[in-house]
């Protein structure tokens, strides 16, 4: 972001104390969108009064911030430029939670302009709700290899969205249910969510359910009995949406076990339909093939080997249920 630039609109999204930041200088990441390990700007002092002192404290302590910046020839109205940075802004917030949900103690997004005087001001202002990380699983490390793969999953996003025909319906759905799947607390409830957005892809035929959900999710999770795993997850899924207690989803066993085992197939749960996503965002030919119904089911009725030449690599369970059990060893039932 250039402070100088006149006659401008700029977008800021910032994280307080966000973990796992590995970049030491700005960087360019696409068209107009450039990264900083700090705040880009020096704040006047009116802008308290915009901002207010908690989110301009959100702001100067930022150690990661993303900023758009546009040529506009209304740089201080509120129009349809001004929610296409909100949108893009966004989508980058999503970009980089697909790449992994760092911890941090907030986010704040200023929308403002810089006039034909190089006076810059804020116009809006808005506090998106806060994503969480699975208490047992691993935080990422951000890297620019994936800050430049958030742009890239946010340029997707933006593209499919909000859509108003039936292009892309499925993907959406999907995307929507990780979004709620990110800002939720409660295990059971991530699980259901995350599950939620994996069933979107697979399109089950009514009645056919946990046992045609494993087959088809193999395509976006390998490991060890995963069979059995997606059909363990499909039935948490089932019994979370439906309200009935998560015990009837799985065998018999002690409590201990059982809240170990919830833990670990909501980390499971998340971590499949990250990857899937993130994916699918950063890959544009797969988008080919989830476009329409139609386009699923026939991607659906190629054989394994050639639906898995198409997707590539499936997300490691085995490896995602060691992170899990290390942390869950030190720290007990989240």
């Amino acid at each position: 972001m250039d402070p100088a630039r006149r006659n401008t609109k700029f977008g800021i999204l910032a994280f307080d104390r966000c973990s796992g930041v590995e970049i030491d200088n700005s960087q360019v990441l696409g068209d107009g969108v450039s990264v900083y390990p700090d705040c880009p700007i020096e704040l006047p002092a009116h802008w308290n009064t915009w901002l207010g002192s908690i989110q301009s404290e959100n702001l100067t302590r930022a150690n990661l911030t993303f900023t758009v910046q546009i040529n506009s020839e209304t740089p201080t109205f509120l129009d349809d430029e001004t929610k296409q940075l909100l949108k893009q802004l966004e989508a980058l917030r999503f970009g980089l939670f697909f790449h992994g949900i760092p911890t941090y103690r907030n986010n704040l997004i200023a929308l403002g302009g810089i006039d034909n005087h190089g006076e810059a001001s804020v116009r809006q202002v808005e506090i998106p709700m806060l994503a969480y990380f699975h208490p047992c699983g691993r935080t990422p490390v951000i890297t620019m290899d994936s800050l430049v793969g958030a742009n890239t999953c946010a340029t997707r996003i933006v593209s499919l969205m909000p859509g108003n025909d039936d292009a892309f319906r499925r993907i959406r759905a999907g995307l929507r249910a990780c979004v709620y799947g990110m800002q939720e607390r409660d295990l059971p409830e991530r699980l259901h969510q995350f599950v939620r957005a994996l069933d979107g892809l697979t399109m089950i035929p009514p009645g056919q359910g946990a046992n045609r959900f494993s087959q088809r999710a193999q395509l976006f999770a390998a490991g060890t009995n995963i069979a059995d795993t997606l059909i363990e997850l499909y039935r948490l899924r089932s019994a979370q949406e439906h309200l009935n207690d998560l015990r009837q989803a799985l065998a018999t066993q002690p409590e201990e076990d059982f809240r170990r085992l919830v833990s670990l197939r909501a980390y499971q749960a998340e971590q499949a339909a990250l990857t899937t996503y993130r994916q699918l965002l950063t890959t544009p030919h797969l988008l080919t093939h989830l476009e329409s119904e139609t386009s699923i089911n026939e991607f659906w009725a190629l054989n394994d080997e050639m639906r898995r030449d198409i997707w590539g690599a499936a997300c490691d369970m085995d490896a995602v249920e060691a992170q899990h059990d290390e942390t869950y060893a030190i720290l007990g039932d989240p």
